[in-house]
């Protein structure tokens, strides 16, 4: 697989876009771009916290000035994949050295990237009813040159809320989600090829040995953080550090041993854009893979919900969401592809991938703007860390260890 480059250029040189004039002059002919307007994300447009450069790319918000009292569009995301950016970020709290993190960082991005790009070609039929950004321009990789540089280029969805991480989901708002996952995943089941999604069993092996080694290094990190919170970290530690824990659980939903899905992948609330207490739109769709059904919901629930929550919401979203999709099926005369009790199985089979993501995304978010808003930190590190706790708790239970 060619893998994406670092590109400091794209990243920081925000203010070479004939690139970009030229797309939208194209697509939008005769209409003329006069001028653009740079935007990082998160300038005040909404409530939540989105990092001003995200985690594995660059992002920009461009306003558009047309020569013309005709205005097609008056504004787009621009995103472009950024191997530093992840690299600092996993390098925030791992000891591995900067040439494997900029290694790990190529092949994570890569993946990435290949994936939202193959989602968007694919599934961009069905924008409407999975809550996609329309995209105005998508290419996969290249060869890094001003012409052929990998980048996206998609409706600007900033009218609609991103809310918080720690205090913005209610009960609507899960619900909504669960409206959403609905929908995804009866789409699945008429997809042709859910396996053209996502990591392939090369990328899944060749990431397992350095995802390892993260986690040794996150483990630690977490015991010293918060000995108290994560006194329990130690007896699933050389489960998640020294098995195949992420390729077992790829390979029994891509091989169709267990029922599978599309599952997004990273529904978190900076993902999640919100009109009210419905969605506005699903961004990020660079982790799609074929996945358990409960996969996102669990995702969710785990790093977005307070504890209490998460345990008093978990068993009615998943009748519920039960209930629906049995009705979609139903409604369209075919047979419901699994029973409620093997819902309640599945959730318990990824447990353990639930709290692999937990443990990355905690050590990510604790050090940085996601939960390190300017105010309360402490009380917010304090809730980060407590949620993921909790799922270690639940996994040691489910595991009877």
């Amino acid at each position: 697989m060619d893998l994406i480059r670092p590109v400091n250029f794209y990243v920081n040189g925000w203010e070479n876009l004939d690139w970009l004039k030229e797309v939208l002059e194209e697509k939008f002919a005769p209409n003329l771009v006069e001028e653009f307007t740079v935007k990082e994300l998160g300038c005040g447009h909404k409530e939540g916290v989105k990092p001003k450069e995200g985690f594995m790319a660059s992002i920009r918000r461009l306003l558009i000035r047309w020569n013309g009292s005709e205005k097609p569009v008056e504004s787009v995301i621009v995103k472009i994949p950024n191997i530093e950016a992840a690299a600092k970020a996993w390098k925030s709290f791992s000891t591995l050295n900067s040439e494997d993190m900029i290694k790990h960082g190529a092949l994570v991005i890569t993946m990435m990237h290949n994936t939202e790009s193959l989602v968007y070609d694919k599934l961009g039929h069905a924008s409407s009813k999975l809550c996609l950004p329309k995209i105005v321009m998508n290419r996969n990789f290249g060869s890094n040159d001003p012409k052929d540089f990998p980048v996206l280029v998609m409706e600007d969805l900033s009218r609609f809320k991103i809310v918080d991480v720690l205090d913005g989901l209610n009960e609507k708002k899960l619900y909504a989600i669960v409206n959403f996952l609905v929908e995804l995943h009866f789409f699945s089941y008429h997809f042709a090829d859910l396996n053209s999604l996502g990591m392939t069993k090369e990328v899944i092996q060749e990431l397992t040995e350095l995802d390892n080694r993260l986690l040794v290094d996150i483990c630690e990190n977490l015991t010293q953080a918060d000995p108290e919170c994560f006194a329990k970290l130690p007896l699933v530690k050389k489960l998640m550090t020294e098995t195949d824990w992420f390729g077992y659980y790829m390979d029994k939903f891509r091989s169709g041993e267990y029922p599978a899905v599309l599952a997004h992948g990273d529904i978190w609330t900076t993902n999640v854009l919100f009109d009210g207490d419905s969605i506005g739109g699903i961004i990020d769709w660079q982790m799609v893979h074929p996945a358990s059904p409960t996969e996102d919901l669990q995702h969710v629930l785990s790093l977005c919900c307070p504890v209490e929550m998460r345990k008093r919401l978990t068993e009615p979203l998943l009748q519920y969401y039960h209930k629906l999709l049995s009705e979609k099926f139903e409604a369209n005369k075919e047979p419901v592809p699994f029973s409620y009790e093997t819902l309640l199985d599945l959730y318990d089979q990824t447990l353990i991938y639930t709290l692999g993501m937990s443990l990355f995304a905690t050590s990510m978010w604790s050090g940085s703007d996601v939960i390190l808003t300017g105010k309360d930190g402490q009380r917010r590190v304090k809730e980060c860390y407590e949620r993921s706790a909790a799922v270690i708790e639940e996994t040691i239970c489910h595991l009877g260890l």
